[in-house]
């Protein structure tokens, strides 16, 4: 585990494990936090603060990039498309695509 990872004091120290997209996912098995396994560090995180579940349509983007800094003041909520870390903008239409789409239609960034 990561010595340089930033949790909130209100989620488990123990059980967390780097994604292979550089997030901190939890992987417990233990049912005592109540939190899913697979379950990623920053949605847990704005969950806990707005109350609720986040609906799927929405991201939490880390201000300063870093996806280990899960510090609430960190983290960003906002609309898929409005992500800079993950959407792109198609050159001739404007409209947003993920790198992936990107990268079809007009190869390697």
């Amino acid at each position: 585990m990561p010595a340089n990872r930033i949790l909130p004091d209100f989620l488990p120290q123990r059980g967390w494990t780097t994604h292979s997209k550089g997030y901190l996912i939890f992987s417990s098995r233990a049912t005592r936090y109540g939190i899913k396994r697979g379950t990623r560090a920053h949605r847990l995180v704005l969950e806990h603060l707005m109350g609720d579940t986040l609906p799927d349509h929405l991201h939490v983007h880390h201000q300063n990039f870093n996806k280990l800094d899960n510090r609430p003041e960190n983290l960003i909520l906002m609309p898929q498309e409005l992500n800079p870390s993950g959407a792109l903008r198609d050159p001739f239409t404007g409209e947003f695509m993920s790198k992936q789409q990107y990268e079809r239609r007009y190869g390697k960034l």
